[in-house]
This record gives C-alpha cells, structure tokens and sequence, in this order.
C-alpha cells in the first residue's frame, strides 16, 4: 500500500509541477492545440528548445502516428525543428521508439530538482538583490538577462516586449542582482498553487562564481516562503552540469523529463 501511495503522490506532484512550468513559459510563447497536445512556440528564439516544444503528452492515445504528422507539419510551417518534452508520466520505451523511428533524437535532459534543505547564503556587502517593479527597471532586467545567456542582440526587443508583459503578471517576481550600482544578475519567480517555480537564473559571466546565482536563490526561497509555497523548484538542463551546485545550496532532483528533437543541428 505504502508503493502505491508514493507513486500516486508522486504522481501528483509532476502533474503541479509540469503545471508551472507549462504557464510560467506560456507568458513567453504562443500556443497551438493539435488534438489536445499542446505546442509552445516563439519563432523570436527557433533555437531554444524551452521556448518551442510538445507539452500535454498522452503517449497512448489512439492515432499518435497521426497527431505527430500534424505536429511536425507545424514545426515546419514556423521553420523550427519539431521538439517534444517527455515526463515521466508520458514515458514509456515503446513510446520513445516511436519517436526514435520517426526521425527524432534525445536531445538533452531536463532535472527538475526540489528545494528540501535551503543553505544560509552569507550576506554580501558587494551585492544585493532587488525587485523589478517599474518598466525602465524591467528593461535592465531584460538587457542583463540578454546577456547573461548570450542571446543575440537582435532578439532582444522580444526579451524585452516579453518582460514588460510578465513584470505585471501577478503570479511573477522578477529579481535583479547589484553589485553596487551594476545590474549583473536575474531570476524569475514564478508562484501558482502554493509552488514556487525559478527560472531565468543568470549571472553575467565575469560575476560567475561569486555567489551572485547563491544570493538570487535565497531571496527567491524567501519570498516562496513567505506566500506559504509548499514546493519550491528549479529545472536544469543536463549539458549545464549544475546538478551538483544545485544540491549544494539544497535541492534534490525531482525527477527527469527527456528532450526529443527531430533535424536538430545539434543531435546527440
């Protein structure tokens, strides 16, 4: 019983979790329904497999083959390589080689990793960490975030118009790290039924390794608990090799989702 009750709760959790994901990364896609699956899709970014992907994935469906021919017509119509997010609550070996056979490729993994035992960040007389509440503050937001992921410059009036959108979303708080007077770190907060979701976490790269991501996270978890989050997570992709820093400041992984992409420049 105690098997059966741990796998129901687990499933349950995937089931939220998926959930804030899906509507943190709505706010910076748009969206089609293909016979319920839904695909997230921002041709500003066609490289970034975050921004453009298959959610909502029932692998056993009846007439799959069908459905994906459909999703992978629209993939083509945008001109961005078809990319579908397994969970584990979609996975199965027989549906990853149906996958496999059409063309498609794991491309990376996702570690979905939660907060079960937060790390005291030493305060840093250097650096703090404030609230982006006004639009010329999201537009630094957006710059330092630009470039913290290397995004080309000419994407950045879409960074920039997603931002200002998101900054009043209710649900959000974005986060920009000082040192000083210098913009050189963000994070997003996402909130929904009680979970706490980060994202955009991104330090300039010659402020790596100074404790500025440390400081964004605290702050996150601090605010998560004071609206009483019960569950507060993070997601990474596996070619970052940030499984081991995660868990040092307190996270433990989750679970996993798979990343497929069909045609992809960068197949592994």
């Amino acid at each position: 019983m105690k098997l059966l009750t741990d796998l129901k709760v687990n499933h349950n959790k995937i089931i939220k979790l998926e959930k804030n994901f899906e509507n943190w990364f709505s706010l910076w896609c748009e969206h089609l329904d293909i016979n319920g699956f839904q695909i997230l899709y921002n041709t500003s970014f066609p490289d970034d497999p975050l921004y453009n992907h298959v959610i909502r994935i029932d692998s056993v469906q009846q007439g799959i083959n069908k459905i994906f021919k459909k999703i992978n017509k629209n993939f083509q119509d945008l001109h961005i390589n078809p990319c579908i997010f397994i969970s584990p609550l979609s996975y199965s070996k027989q549906f990853s080689n149906i996958l496999l056979s059409d063309g498609y490729k794991i491309w990376d993994k996702i570690y979905v990793l939660e907060l079960f035992n937060s790390m005291t960040v030493k305060n840093n007389i250097n650096f703090n960490v404030v609230k982006v509440v006004l639009l010329e503050e999201a537009k630094i937001w957006a710059k330092v975030f630009t470039n913290s992921f290397n995004i080309d410059e000419s994407r950045f009036s879409e960074v920039l118009r997603r931002t200002r959108l998101v900054v009043y979303n209710p649900n959000t708080t974005l986060l920009l790290a000082y040192d000083k007077d210098v913009p050189v770190g963000t994070l997003a907060l996402y909130r929904e039924d009680f979970i706490g979701g980060i994202y955009c976490l991104g330090t300039l790269s010659s402020y790596r390794r100074r404790g500025v991501a440390s400081l964004l996270i605290n702050s996150a978890i601090s605010i998560s608990r004071c609206g009483e989050d019960k569950l507060i997570y993070l997601q990474t992709l596996g070619q970052d090799k940030l499984e081991v820093f995660y868990k040092k400041i307190g996270f433990k992984i989750s679970y996993i989702n798979r990343i497929y992409i069909k045609n992809s420049k960068e197949q592994m």
